[in-house]
């Protein structure tokens, strides 16, 4: 970010432009966390409407998580390229389009596709929308806002449980996804009409014209284009001789504990966060629950999640990072085991009262705690790696992490199809995961430390 551009920002009070921005991005990101998990919502209908098992609709259920790794790799590049808010724009819009298609196909291989082309626009958006929310922000507000759009896809996903249990019998499944579509096609042209570039970006592309125009609209600031540009060459240039004594790479052997656990903890809370998401109202309807009560155990589940994702920053400086990850870990296991008590109850005794409530009370804690141990890792992260390399290391650890979100959702329906023993494999799969959760949490030697008192 160009110096004399944040010295402006952190100068200021939030204003009102600059709560616009944040709402607009944070709305798209919202229904397109939505239109993400509105699959795993409407799978069970699906898999009734096509008349197909649930391991051979896998690969639908995880192509859009395949789409967003890939998407987020080469969006994060196209936004350094071609500026932050058109590929931002161009992503929404791309993934409101492939929703649309979404609730038009006939096959498992179209909704596939679809779904490939549709998390690829999502992964692109996301870093694109962190990179223009934090070039917009003062210091103070930064790290708090840009953590709360990581709960974009949770709230959008608890919101589309609530709102599908009114919606499905009016539109069936297929218009909820032509709804949804059109949804963020429309916040995608809203934020074509109503978004700024980041004026950092456009400096350091050598358009300090067209950002000394924005800062002048957006934050009242008196500045000229050549003041921008020159400031911008002697920052240049302060970085380049700080970077000189700071070379630290992502693979030296003095950060090898630090990367294979946090590798092993994000694959492990990911393979638990999108592996249930993606199954949890088939795991439920499978074993007898109602689609309605399925629904509320998702939307428990996602809610939790968001709460807990903004939750988690007021609390790993107080209690530390490993302190709070063994807790995560052990709290996991335990709403896992009542999520697991909760199938039994229902297939074995019946008592569908009984049961659906250990099954919102598992569905909360696993959402609550593996969602904060998430957001911990994210800081263990951000605070352990030197700037040298922390921006390669977080975004490596984010790919490998949803390599388990993939596998969650791909093998999920296999599980939840063996025959003689349902349920157990599945669930005994996400145990593991957790396990391997553990097992970098202990792995890791560079954790977020305990404040004292006074500091």
């Amino acid at each position: 970010m160009s110096r004399l551009v944040e010295g402006w920002l952190d100068s200021r009070p939030l204003g009102g432009r600059q709560v616009l921005i944040i709402v607009v991005i944070a709305l798209a990101l919202v229904i397109d966390g939505l239109d993400v998990q509105l699959l795993s919502l409407v799978a069970p209908l699906i898999l009734e409407d096509w008349g197909i098992a649930r391991q051979d609709f896998g690969a639908a259920m995880s192509a859009a998580l395949l789409g967003s790794s890939f998407g987020s790799v080469v969006g994060g590049g196209l936004g350094d390229r071609f500026g932050r808010k058109s590929v931002f724009v161009a992503a929404t819009l791309a993934f409101g389009v492939a929703t649309v298609l979404a609730g038009l196909t006939q096959s498992v291989f179209a909704m596939t596709l679809v779904r490939l082309i549709g998390g690829f626009g999502f992964g692109a958006a996301l870093p694109t929308s962190v990179a223009l929310v934090s070039e917009w922000l003062p210091k103070l507000a930064r790290s708090r806002v840009v953590g709360m759009t990581a709960t974009g896809t949770p709230l959008g996903g608890m919101l589309g449980a609530a709102v599908l249990i009114s919606l499905l019998p009016l539109l069936g499944w297929r218009g909820c996804f032509i709804a949804c579509g059109l949804l963020s096609i429309f916040f995608g042209l809203l934020a074509w009409v109503w978004l700024p570039e980041s004026p950092s970006y456009l400096v350091a592309r050598g358009r300090a014209d067209q950002a000394a125009g924005l800062l002048r609209r957006y934050l009242g600031v008196d500045c000229t284009a050549q003041s921008l540009g020159s400031a911008d060459a002697a920052a240049r240039a302060i970085d380049a001789e700080a970077a000189a004594g700071d070379d630290v790479r992502v693979f030296e052997r003095s950060n090898l504990r630090l990367n294979v656990g946090a590798w092993l903890a994000f694959f492990g809370v990911y393979y638990v966060a999108y592996g249930l998401a993606a199954w949890l109202p088939v795991l439920l309807t499978g074993a007898g629950l109602g689609m309605p009560a399925a629904l509320r155990a998702s939307f428990t589940f996602n809610l939790c999640a968001v709460v807990s994702g903004i939750l988690h920053g007021l609390l790993v400086t107080r209690f530390g990072s490993r302190r709070l990850m063994l807790t995560g870990v052990t709290l996991t296991l335990v709403s896992l085991g009542l999520l697991a008590l909760g199938v039994v109850t229902l297939r074995a005794v019946h008592d569908v009262g009984r049961a659906e409530l250990l099954v919102l009370v598992g569905s909360a804690g696993v959402g609550a705690f593996n969602g904060a141990l998430i957001g911990v890792i994210y800081a263990v992260l951000a605070l352990g790696f030197p700037p040298s390399c922390r921006a390669g290391a977080i975004g490596l650890a984010m790919m490998l992490g949803r390599m388990g979100g993939i596998l969650g959702s791909f093998i999920g329906g296999a599980l939840l199809s063996v025959p003689g023993i349902p349920d157990t494999p599945y669930i005994g799969a996400l145990a593991v995961a957790v396990v391997c959760a553990l097992i970098g949490t202990l792995i890791i030697d560079r954790h977020v430390p305990r404040s004292t008192p006074g500091s």
